[in-house]
């Protein structure tokens, strides 16, 4: 059996800069594969299909943080500040 991964891809617009912003995610993807951290998913590879990039990456199995969980109690928030810190060193 293999690993789960996660395939993120731009959502498609007609926007004339669909392009330049594809370009931008596989640049800023490319750039994130060289960051080797404990706090930082792993990018395995850039894929191509038909006009659509996609980046393929780690699986980070838990809940999403997004805003129908704030506010987070402050032990918690503190325990996420702490692991981006450390990440962005």
């Amino acid at each position: 059996a293999g690993n789960q991964v996660v395939i993120k891809t731009l959502k498609q617009t007609d926007s004339d800069d669909f392009d330049k912003s594809q370009q931008d995610f596989v640049n800023e993807a490319l750039k994130l594969a060289k960051c080797v951290h404990p706090h930082i998913v792993k990018v395995y590879e850039c894929i191509k299909v038909d006009n659509l990039w996609g980046i393929v990456m780690e699986y980070v199995e838990g809940e999403e943080l997004n805003y129908k969980n704030l506010p987070l109690p402050e032990s918690q928030a503190l325990c996420y500040i702490n692991q981006i810190g450390e990440a962005l060193e």
